[in-house]
């Protein structure tokens, strides 16, 4: 690897182009992503194949100039197929990775947790399957995450809900296979919390007492699932900002055991 290192820093110095070492792992990391995928019809990444492009200057990345780190990669709706690279987490720096609206399978990379810095996540409408990897729920940085409308199955991981961003405003899981009991446990708290999108899966069990501490929802979607028992009544009278809370298509039932 290390030959593989001065090899590329020599051929950027033969083309006379300016480089830092960080940016040429990060360079490594981003063609990495780029062999895994494996259909691009519209050539968004033809700029990524040529060495006299700088990096900060393909399609899609953005970096920080003073620090010359990779700072946002943001593909979305550019019909992609193919995998994501676990070569993405050697971004350190990433403050943004958009994917949306691809056509990306496979799994979604536990490497991703190491993206330490990250605020936005977003891979909906991919077909990415599998269970939702643990790592993601220790991104403590996050301000808005969105997998929705892909193939995901499994329980949503714990670490998510409990061990999360205390900045996390905006999650949506809308349109997948989870399935299990939303995990708010007494213990967690997501404050910061405006935007919770669970609707269309296959959760079950009661809705948490506990949501009612995100008392700054404003927009909570828990339609088309499995969810029973009573809704409990804090999530009306401590949520004084919710507008829009949809809970239809459950089997919730109401004092007088009409179902709901």
């Amino acid at each position: 690897m290390f030959r593989f290192l001065c090899l590329i820093i020599i051929l950027f110095v033969v083309s006379g182009e300016e480089v830092s070492p960080r940016i040429v792992k990060e360079r490594i990391s981003l063609l990495s992503f780029r062999s895994g995928v494996v259909l691009d019809p519209e050539g968004a990444l033809e700029s990524w194949n040529s060495s006299g492009v700088h990096v900060c200057n393909w399609t899609g990345v953005k970096c920080n100039n003073a620090s010359d780190h990779v700072v946002q990669l943001d593909l979305s709706g550019l019909s992609l197929r193919g995998r994501i690279s676990p070569a993405l987490a050697n971004l350190s720096s990433l403050l943004v990775l958009d994917l949306s609206r691809n056509f990306f399978e496979g799994h979604i990379p536990a490497e991703l947790g190491d993206l330490l810095q990250l605020r936005q996540l977003s891979l909906s409408w991919n077909l990415l399957g599998g269970n939702i990897p643990e790592e993601l729920g220790f991104l403590h940085h996050l301000v808005y995450l969105d997998l929705g409308s892909n193939r995901l199955a499994g329980d949503i991981p714990v670490p998510l809900f409990c061990n999360g961003s205390s900045s996390l405003e905006y999650m949506d899981l809308s349109n997948n296979s989870l399935t299990g009991e939303i995990p708010l446990k007494n213990e967690c708290k997501l404050g910061a919390l405006r935007f919770l999108l669970l609707w269309s899966n296959r959760l079950v069990g009661r809705v948490p007492r506990t949501l009612s501490n995100s008392t700054n929802l404003e927009w909570l979607d828990l339609e088309s699932n499995m969810l029973s028992g009573e809704l409990p009544s804090e999530i009306v009278r401590k949520m004084p900002k919710l507008q829009f809370l949809y809970l239809s298509y459950n089997g919730f039932v109401s004092h007088d055991d009409s179902s709901r």
